[in-house]
């Protein structure tokens, strides 16, 4: 039996990812193919007065550092 390699083969530098974040941060979502996640943190941050932004930061620096290892969900919030 063959294993299935689950890896990303082409993750995002951190240098790209920190640009998108500061600049725009739901390219940085839109770039691991989670356009829908982005526009649902783009409308928490506005709601909560931009209280939203620290969960969404968070949520950010999580999905750099797994899909450095392996794609991402669409909908994939605080991956491991």
């Amino acid at each position: 039996m063959s294993q299935v390699e689950d890896t990303n083969h082409e993750p995002v530098s951190l240098v790209v990812a920190l640009l998108s974040f500061f600049l725009c941060f739901w390219a940085g979502f839109i770039l691991w193919g989670q356009a829908g996640k982005a526009l649902i943190w783009f409308l928490i941050i506005l709601f909560t007065a931009g209280l939203g932004g620290l969960p969404a930061l968070i949520d950010y620096w999580m999905c750099y550092a797994a899909q450095q290892k392996r794609p991402l969900e669409s909908l994939e919030f605080f991956p491991r």
